[in-house]
């Protein structure tokens, strides 16, 4: 059982597919019991809202008048459709950049509207660390 830590977002993605990055990218960082690490990254693109995103951050007119229960199911409805990932062993992006982090991140992006992303560009331009190669690391896909 892994317990959520914090999430953050980087701009631009801090992972590529195929050599491209995203115009953004999200990480779900979580701790198990046992200090394992392990981190989920969402790529992210314009292409439409994402109410979730403009709330965390502020940056967008997300309907606030939905009910829990509507909102549950929207959630659900976007992880449900985010099933495809690339799994590898890794660091932390961040200081210390520790070595122990098991990494899955979605090869399908996640919408978000295009104005969302250059607000939240504009507020922390250049957040991500260079791709890095692989080297040793081993690329697993679902």
């Amino acid at each position: 059982m892994f317990e959520l830590k914090q999430f953050h977002f980087h701009t631009p993605s801090e992972h590529a597919i195929d050599g491209e990055r995203a115009a953004m990218e999200a990480h779900s960082s979580m701790q198990a019991i046992s200090g394992d690490l392990l981190v989920l990254g969402a790529l992210m693109q314009a292409g439409g809202g994402n109410e979730a995103f403009a709330r965390a951050h502020g940056c967008g007119s997300a309907n606030r008048k939905r009910s829990r229960a509507e909102k549950a199911d929207r959630r659900r409805g976007a992880i449900a459709k985010a099933r495809h990932f690339l799994r590898y062993e890794g660091s932390l992006t961040t200081p210390p950049c520790s070595e122990v982090v098991n990494w899955y991140v979605f090869s399908a992006p996640v919408a978000v509207a295009a104005d969302d992303i250059k607000t939240f560009a504009k507020l922390f331009p250049m957040n991500a660390r260079r791709c890095k190669q692989l080297h040793r690391r081993v690329l697993l896909t679902d």
